[in-house]
């Protein structure tokens, strides 16, 4: 295949299929730096460093001067950790560069990958200096500033960016930030706002129902819930979500299907603590206490499981099994009143 056809291969996001070209290619023609220089890309891209190590070896033994090569072998030795070696080849490819506002901003992302956040901030400056266009740079800035808890520089800065340049990805991290700082009114215009541009973001849609499940507008909770479960039917906080809101307004029927979707895709000790609960409230008490003794299988230290489980024995008229459970609460937590009121009745 043609170096040009592979490229678009590269660029459309068929990795393997690029990587399997590319590589082909180079056995052919060994030497050509740009398509090893690509493959390493694809490498990187892949999360197979090693290899991308290879390629990045054999660039710089074939062209020691190129920026763009030391730059990828910066990025190698920093994902493997030897950041003294990776800040050396990040500093050497920007003496090589004529405007390495790009490379600032890459050796930025090595000081944030290693937390040392001051110094990106530094290599975020000086990208943005160098190039006041270069809008990653000034989003990769505010990331760091949201780290280091400088929320009204990172919110004052994030504002003129997503006023400046229309993307996503500004947006949602401007709205995320309204949120996180309470300012609920801006965070919902603008969770509204990326709806309407792409409907289907299932975590705008999770994060917008969150925030009217703070306000208590459940209907308008449960409508964005549901939204995030029709494009992502397996994701278990908002299956939680849905079925915690339907247990409290003792809607059991209603809570049971989503806790039975969580249970089959996550089962945990609190799932199957719900599903007895909700069984338990619906009379079903023998679906209520196989659930609750599942919770039991997976946490043996869940006490509120042992309490309810009790209660069904009181129920059955089997008060010697009810006292044992009361006595198995109070092993694993002597200061549970409840267990102990009963237990003394």
């Amino acid at each position: 295949m043609e170096k040009m056809n592979i490229m678009q291969l590269h660029q459309t996001g068929q990795l393997s299929e690029a990587q399997v070209h590319y590589e082909d290619y180079l056995s052919r023609n060994p030497d050509d730096t740009d398509v090893l220089h690509l493959l390493a890309i694809v490498y990187l891209q892949k999360k197979q460093v090693q290899s991308a190590l290879s390629c990045a070896k054999k660039l710089h033994k074939l062209a020691p001067a190129n920026s763009n090569y030391l730059v990828v072998y910066a990025n190698c030795q920093s994902l493997l950790n030897q950041d003294k070696h990776a800040t050396k080849l990040f500093n050497r490819a920007i003496d090589l560069c004529d405007n390495p506002a790009h490379i600032y901003n890459m050796m930025g992302n090595h000081y944030y990958r290693k937390g040392c956040f001051e110094d990106a901030k530094k290599s975020y400056q000086c990208a943005q200096e160098l190039n006041p266009t270069l809008h990653e740079a000034r989003f990769n800035y505010i990331l760091t500033l949201i780290n280091t808890k400088d929320y009204d520089e990172a919110l004052v800065t994030l504002e003129t960016l997503v006023s400046q340049v229309n993307s996503l990805e500004y947006q949602i991290q401007l709205s995320q930030l309204y949120h996180q700082l309470g300012h609920t009114d801006k965070a919902r215009e603008q969770y509204q706002a990326i709806l309407s541009q792409d409907p289907t973001h299932y975590m705008t849609h999770h994060r917008l129902a969150s925030l009217y499940l703070e306000d208590q507008d459940l209907k308008q909770a449960k409508h964005h819930y549901k939204q995030v479960i029709q494009l992502m039917p397996s994701h278990t906080e908002t299956l939680h979500n849905l079925a915690s809101i339907y247990l409290n307004q003792k809607q059991y029927q209603e809570a049971l299907v989503f806790w039975h979707k969580q249970a089959e895709i996550e089962p945990d000790a609190t799932t199957y603590y719900n599903l007895g609960i909700c069984y338990y409230y619906l009379n079903r008490f023998d679906d209520a206490g196989i659930y609750l003794t599942q919770c039991l299988e997976c946490d043996p230290n869940y006490t509120n499981a042992y309490l309810n489980l009790a209660n069904l024995s009181l129920r059955s008229g089997q008060a010697k099994e009810a006292i044992g459970y009361y006595k198995l609460v109070l092993s694993k937590d002597p200061t549970c009143e409840e267990a102990r009121y009963l237990l003394a009745a």
